[in-house]
């Protein structure tokens, strides 16, 4: 099918309609600057879309994807009230659950999805404590060389 407007001046959308006799219902609108826009709920490959205001049966390719959500990006580990799990507090979660806290398990995704802004925001807080947990280790790690320089200056006086 193919549109064309002969006429001068502004260009209005096109707007496909469905009427059931007594009401019209707008469907689906094109705009000039190809913009399209979709009422209600689109399905691509099934109809039903289970609530979704867009539903795909198959797989998507895109070049990039943007997610925009409202809860609180996880900077807040590294706050002084932060209150970081000790390892061997995880380390017993892990055992018990066999995922880390606060973190869907595979069973959880399996049955409920994967929300990727979610998950995007469980990992980065994951990486920002692990980040802390690696610094606290190397302070550790310089703490216990110098005290093994120490052990083996006074060995080596006492020899």
């Amino acid at each position: 099918m193919r549109m064309q407007k002969r006429a001068t001046g502004n260009y209005k959308p096109f707007v496909f309609e469905y009427s059931d006799g007594n009401i019209t219902y707008p469907v689906v609108q094109i705009s000039p600057d190809s913009t399209t826009y979709f009422y209600g709920k689109v399905g691509i490959g099934t109809t039903d879309t289970k609530g979704y205001n867009l539903a795909v049966a198959g797989s998507i390719i895109a070049g990039q994807i943007k997610v925009k959500q409202s809860s609180t990006w996880p900077d807040y580990v590294f706050s002084s009230t932060y209150r970081l799990k000790l390892l061997l507090e995880v380390e017993k979660f892990v055992k018990q659950n066999k995922h880390l806290p606060e973190v869907p398990s595979a069973k959880e995704v399996a049955n409920q999805g994967l929300d990727m802004g979610v998950t995007q925001t469980a990992s980065l807080k994951k990486v920002e404590e692990l980040t802390l947990y690696m610094i606290e280790l190397k302070k550790e790690n310089i703490a216990l060389q110098k005290r093994v320089q120490k052990t083996g200056t006074k060995m080596i006086a006492i020899i």
